[in-house]
């Protein structure tokens, strides 16, 4: 028997590439299994460390990142930024209230 695809949403305390990076490592800590996953962001360096290009900053936590990834098959997608994606929107929209829900004054 195959079971059909499961959505998670993950979130972050802001839109970053390192919280974008966590979120990523908090849903593949919580697969009990090796799965295939599909990523979809419009981080363009973050679909680049999903894809094996070098890291800039943040040494360790692409480390963790890659070192999460390693049981499982990770399809990364690129997608645009506020082009009417409802993936992409919903994350937004989840960044922007987890954004005003931690700002500091």
């Amino acid at each position: 028997m195959v079971k059909p695809p499961t959505r998670r949403f993950w979130r972050g305390k802001r839109p970053s590439p390192p919280t974008t990076a966590w979120s990523i490592i908090a849903g593949l800590e919580a697969l009990n299994q090796p799965c295939a996953v599909t990523v979809h962001s419009d981080s363009q360096y973050v679909i680049g460390i999903l894809r094996g290009n070098k890291a800039r900053a943040n040494q360790d936590l692409v480390a963790r990142l890659r070192s999460t990834m390693q049981p499982h098959v990770i399809t990364a997608v690129k997608v645009a930024a506020h082009t009417s994606n409802p993936l992409n929107e919903r994350v937004h929209d989840e960044a922007r209230r987890q954004a005003d829900l931690h700002l500091v004054l």
